[in-house]
């Protein structure tokens, strides 16, 4: 048999193991989605627009907490327990584990313990009632810390699925059964204070889900020295992937939180809602993610067989997220009106959204391939210097065209940092990662 013969099975062997673990963890994710999407409907419809508006803002920018909480610890997780355990390194995959556990621990308990006196001092400055919601929100933030790295450790055993089920499945099933509950028994007093109380909860009974999920896959909890050699490596990852994480999150959420600085929470349910339907865009993508890192860890230095896991990556992602655009770009005021009363205002909004999440998975996976290829100082230099252009466009945007100004920001800043990140690819990694293998 020819030498090309064992590296053609073995491309074929990957593609089939990438599109099976993405599949499943599509299922898992479609499941997800519907249920997530319930619970929000519900939420909505039960709080109301601004009551609504006010627990989104909050839970907002507590997610902007979260990043000092768990310090890019996931990324690390995720690529190194890919490398020990495919080495069947079980000492150093055992130190691993013990030292990111400890962190996320620590660290998220001082940003709870700070973030928690901050906001005290506002409170006895500007009253109770503004900022009780973020509050409550706020003592969620271990909790989800956890679970965060829960979800980076299992990917790296290879178990994409699996570290979504608690937070896609478990956590929306438990949010719509409790918000139905208190809004039956307490109608009149049913309030975002509630709303957050209730996204505490859901948070600890995830936590616990994913917990019993670790135990079946971590090979030891024995309490074993760190080598500072080993623990440096670790920690250039941590922080280049803690500062990526924060300009990720600002991506995600500096539209929705300024919209609400500058103007007002009635217009943050609304945008919010056309920024959750843009994302059901990259919903290929982001599940063909879960299972692509470890893999690319795997085949990082075979330029053929990494070209073949991005093509089959990408091929998926365009056709699940295509559809979605289509759906969604035609009928955005549809849609909309499942939320209530006043949302189809960001119709507008959601049209721009959408096409700039088209244009992120025709890129493909850009990201994720520099982070996995040790390029992560690479992708943090990208996305910070685009979070300082999202800042700035969302900053000028808003109070000239309130909703779709928000959208518009957030879309030059989608398209400039993967059209660089694209660039780089090529550059660094030989290999073409967008749809179809065009660029």
């Amino acid at each position: 048999m020819s030498k090309s013969g064992p590296a053609k099975i073995t491309r074929i062997a990957l593609s089939n193991e990438l599109t099976r673990g993405g599949l499943q963890t599509l299922g898992v994710n479609i499941v997800a989605v519907g249920l997530g999407f319930l619970a929000q409907l519900i939420l909505a419809r039960t709080l109301g627009l601004i009551e609504y508006g006010t627990l989104v803002y909050a839970i907002t920018t507590v997610a902007f907490l979260l990043l000092p909480a768990v310090f890019g610890l996931d990324a690390v997780a995720a690529r190194f327990i890919a490398i020990y355990s495919g080495k069947k390194q079980k000492k150093l995959l055992i130190h691993l584990l013990y030292w990111l556990r400890w962190r996320v621990l620590k660290y998220s308990v001082i940003t709870t313990i700070a973030s928690s006196a901050v906001l005290l001092l506002i409170i006895s400055i500007d009253g109770f009632q503004n900022w009780s919601v973020m509050l409550i929100v706020i003592c969620g933030i271990p909790f989800q810390a956890v679970s965060i790295l829960r979800q980076g450790i299992l990917r790296g055993f290879k178990k994409a699925a699996l570290s979504v089920t608690p937070e896609g499945i478990f956590r929306p099933f438990f949010t719509t059964i409790l918000v139905i509950a208190c809004w039956l028994v307490l109608p009149d007093l049913f309030d975002a204070r509630i709303g957050a109380g209730i996204h505490v909860l859901v948070s600890i009974l995830a936590m616990w889900i994913g917990h019993i999920f670790l135990g079946w896959f971590v090979p030891g909890r024995a309490k074993l020295p760190v080598s500072e050699t080993q623990a440096l490596l670790w920690k250039s990852m941590a922080w280049s992937s803690l500062i990526t994480g924060v300009a990720n999150s600002i991506h995600a959420q500096a539209d929705i939180w300024m919209l609400g600085t500058l103007l007002g929470s009635k217009y943050v349910g609304p945008y919010s809602a056309a920024a959750k339907y843009s994302l059901f865009v990259i919903f290929g993508m982001n599940a063909m993610n879960t299972m692509l890192g470890p893999m690319i860890v795997r085949v990082a230095d075979k330029p053929d067989e990494l070209q073949q896991l991005v093509k089959r990556s990408s091929m998926i992602s365009m056709i699940l997220g295509g559809t979605f655009a289509i759906i969604l770009f035609m009928a955005p005021e549809f849609f909309l009106n499942f939320y209530g009363k006043g949302f189809n205002e960001s119709a507008l909004s959601m049209r721009i959204l959408v096409t700039a999440q088209v244009l992120n998975i025709t890129c493909g996976s850009v990201g994720m391939l520099l982070a996995m290829t040790g390029h992560h100082a690479l992708l943090m230099k990208i996305l910070v210097s685009s979070m300082i252009l999202d800042i700035v466009l969302n900053a000028v945007f808003i109070p000239q065209w309130g909703m779709a100004g928000a959208a518009m920001a957030t879309a030059f800043a989608i398209m400039s940092w993967n059209l660089l990140a694209l660039m780089m690819v090529r550059h660094h990694l030989r290999i073409r990662p967008t749809f179809g293998g065009l660029f």
